[in-house]
């Protein structure tokens, strides 16, 4: 039995339980409305990331003058996540919030070269790069209701189960994709990946037969984010929709999308906008993609 599953068992649990609030492991699972979605996903990492170092800090800060655990950093990235929600137009998806964290993880990442043979020559040749392997990240993460009186994981297991099959609107669209996850713990975010593998072996039941306990094996390639960034539809021509924050300017949401600030006057012509100054929090601005803005600007 492995050592966080005798911590599961042990009188120390509700310790260990308390002492993780602070840093909990999270896998987010985002299923966007185009792959564009896949780029909000990675800076929604760091977001969630920073926001969690904040929340961690004042949580300890409170607990150190309060002589307390710091449980209200338990919620850590809600704030982050909800608002990425709306700032994208829908539903990102589903974030899992593991009880207890991981022992460890593994990532791997595969070099292809290639040393061609000859016959004519005693020694070995000089290898062709061929190209990068995809990162892999492997992980064994512990679902767990067994502190609840009627709760279950297997809500959680219908999540990972559904991200290794693609989304519905990409099937609607004929281009099948899988959906985005990210796994994160504490200010440690991973890479922008798909679920390619899923190994869930459950381990304790109620007397009904509910699983309320069971490991996950999770096996994660990453999804380069020239690839989250394509657009669906052909023409290139297609346009999405994002709802303006407080604080936002044109400059900084062209920075967010294309990665630079001067492509602001496509956005300001394409959405009509005459006072680029102005901008009314909870209105929408139609986002042009990366060559279109490009070719206004």
């Amino acid at each position: 039995m492995s050592d966080i599953s005798n911590a599961l068992n042990s009188s120390t649990a509700a310790k260990a339980s308390s002492t993780m609030k602070l840093e909990k492991a999270y896998l987010l699972i985002i299923a966007p409305s185009s792959p564009a979605g896949g780029a909000l996903a990675a800076s929604l990492a760091g977001a969630i990331a920073a926001e969690g170092a904040t929340s961690a800090s004042s949580a300890l800060q409170g607990a150190s003058n309060s002589g307390g655990s710091g449980g209200q950093a338990a919620s850590m990235g809600e704030s982050t996540l909800a608002g990425a929600q709306s700032m994208a137009g829908g539903n990102l998806g589903n974030k899992i919030t593991f009880l207890f964290n991981p022992l460890s993880y593994t990532v791997t990442k595969e070099a292809v070269w290639e040393r061609p043979l000859n016959a004519g020559s005693a020694s070995t040749a000089i290898p062709i790069w061929k190209g990068a392997g995809p990162r892999k990240m492997q992980v064994e993460v512990f679902l767990d209701a067994t502190y609840t009186e009627n709760g279950g994981i297997q809500s959680d297991i219908d999540l990972l189960l559904d991200c290794c099959k693609p989304t519905m609107l990409s099937v609607m669209l004929m281009k099948p994709s899988p959906p985005f996850v990210l796994f994160g713990w504490g200010l440690n975010t991973g890479f922008l990946s798909f679920l390619s593998s899923l190994v869930v072996e459950y381990t304790l039941f109620r007397q009904d037969g509910t699983p309320i306990r069971a490991k996950c094996n999770l096996t994660m390639e990453e999804i380069p984010l020239a690839m989250a960034k394509q657009n669906p539809t052909s023409g290139g021509t297609a346009r999405r929709v994002r709802t303006i924050v407080s604080g936002d300017t044109l400059q900084s949401i062209s920075y967010r999308e294309y990665g630079r600030p001067t492509l602001w006057r496509a956005l300001a012509e394409v959405n009509e906008i005459e006072d680029p100054m102005r901008l009314e929090p909870g209105s929408t601005l139609l986002i042009p993609s990366l060559s279109e803005a490009t070719s206004k600007s």
